[in-house]
């Protein structure tokens, strides 16, 4: 799939198609699949909006899965109130969404050490711009500190997990991309696995810490607009893999791993007429605290609104 900002440019993930068919108007809403990022990165990058519900929120039956635990499917829209909509209409755990009660009392935390390092000018640029209108909306916005470990131990062994067998019966069957990335995440022992699945536990447990001073979180998206195919087409596997982890999953995996509701909304384009997007994450179970927070900022601005020139009316 392509960017129906640029053609030239990649969409953002394994839920590329859905998001690309939604910014250009083939459909008015998409499902996609989200490991550590695969709806809100595209949703950024495609200038739609994706969200990732909380554990349990959706079925995951008849998903091929690429990790047990953190694997779960999400609507991706053009607007938040038809997120929210397909998110109550597909949800097999109580899901009530009101853009009614006003979100002038929510505080929000922005955990700058870790997200916002890096940010290309542009995506800074349209960043500092929507927490300004956040501001207006909001009792108050403060710095926070989240910290959350990058390690992919439990991601790997669950990945390997699941495909084991197939990869043993039909490696040929899978794209080669694709192959090399699961097959490289053979090898984990149990006591790495039990290991890292206790520090996961741990670091969920303090990260839920910071709803003590916050309602919701807020990141940009993805630190980067989308870049070029041709671009991404010169680098080999592990520079690739490496590029992902840096740049386009950097931001969004750390909220997979805490298994946070997280709502990417549209929020400004680069010079380049590129869409940046902006992540807002709430405590798991409050899916509503997070969208509707993201569609007041929605409906405070124009970004929504806009389509791409190639977009079906």
């Amino acid at each position: 799939a392509r960017n129906p900002w640029d053609v030239a440019s990649i969409t953002g993930g394994s839920s590329s198609g859905s998001a690309a068919a939604v910014a250009a108007g083939l459909c008015v809403a998409a499902l996609g699949t989200d490991t550590a990022g695969s709806i809100r990165c595209p949703s950024a990058l495609c200038g739609i909006v994706g969200h990732r519900p909380s554990a349990g929120m959706w079925s995951a039956e008849g998903i091929v899965l690429l990790a047990r635990s953190f694997d779960t499917a999400g609507p991706m829209t053009r607007t938040v109130r038809d997120a929210a909509v397909l998110l109550q209409a597909l949800a097999t755990a109580r899901a009530t969404v009101s853009f009614n009660e006003s979100v002038s009392q929510l505080k929000v935390g922005l955990p700058r050490i870790g997200f916002f390092d890096g940010l290309q000018p542009d995506v800074m640029l349209c960043i500092e711009a929507a927490l300004a209108t956040v501001q207006t909306l909001v009792s108050q916005v403060r710095d926070v500190q989240l910290d959350v470990s990058r390690r992919r131990t439990v991601f790997d062994a669950e990945i390997y997990e699941y495909h084991e067998e197939m990869l043993k019966a039909y490696p040929g069957l899978y794209d080669p991309h694709t192959l090399a990335r699961v097959s490289g995440c053979a090898g984990i022992s149990a006591s790495d696995y039990i290991s890292a699945r206790h520090e996961l536990l741990e670091q969920r447990r303090e990260g839920e810490s910071v709803f003590e001073q916050v309602d919701v979180v807020i990141t940009p998206t993805v630190p980067i607009a989308a870049p070029r195919v041709s671009q991404l087409g010169q680098l080999g596997e592990p520079d690739l893999r490496q590029f992902e982890t840096t740049y386009l999953l950097r931001n969004t995996a750390p909220f997979s791993v805490l298994y946070w509701p997280s709502t990417s909304v549209p929020c400004g384009f680069t010079r380049e007429g590129l869409p940046v997007g902006m992540q807002i994450s709430a405590r798991p179970g409050e899916d509503a605290t997070a969208l509707r927070l993201a569609h007041a900022y929605e409906q405070a601005t124009e970004w929504h609104k806009r389509v791409p020139p190639i977009a079906i009316d």
